[in-house]
């Protein structure tokens, strides 16, 4: 509720309560790719937090991902971009190389923010490192609130 979204039709919604509790706010939904490559499916999760001060989307996007890079032990920044949304918000769009620990494959990530009211919304996918993201950034700027 309170936002719309375009997912690949064959693509399935992940049961959230499975994944991870992020440190911040809550998993609002997520989805999954019917393939399993490299020991995981490409992925789309939206998070959602209460936001306490006005901020746009893209001061969001940058100050999230200040934290972000703290987050992993390899990163690597690719892309730094606007990205603009459907009803002419714009954000940056982060592509990154990275991995959370030794055991994990390193794997490319697209982080960004879209403010909507009293709500902020985070908009990540994660793919294999070879992946072209342009699709998948057509996927985030067609994200509207409702």
């Amino acid at each position: 509720t309170g936002f719309s979204a375009a997912i690949p039709k064959s693509w399935t919604q992940a049961d959230a309560s499975l994944l991870p509790i992020p440190s911040k706010g809550a998993v609002a939904a997520a989805f999954i790719a019917p393939e399993v490559r490299y020991g995981f499916s490409h992925n789309y999760i939206i998070m959602v937090d209460e936001i306490k001060s006005p901020i746009t989307s893209r001061k969001y996007s940058e100050l999230n991902h200040i934290q972000t890079t703290k987050n992993y032990l390899e990163y690597t920044k690719l892309q730094d971009s606007v990205i603009t949304f459907s009803d002419t918000d714009t954000s940056i769009l982060y592509v990154f190389e990275a991995r959370y620990n030794k055991t994990t494959s390193q794997m490319k990530f697209l982080q960004t923010a879209k403010v909507c009211g009293t709500k902020v919304y985070l908009l990540h996918a994660s793919v294999a490192l070879g992946q072209n993201t342009k699709n998948y950034e057509k996927l985030f700027t067609s994200f509207t609130c409702k």
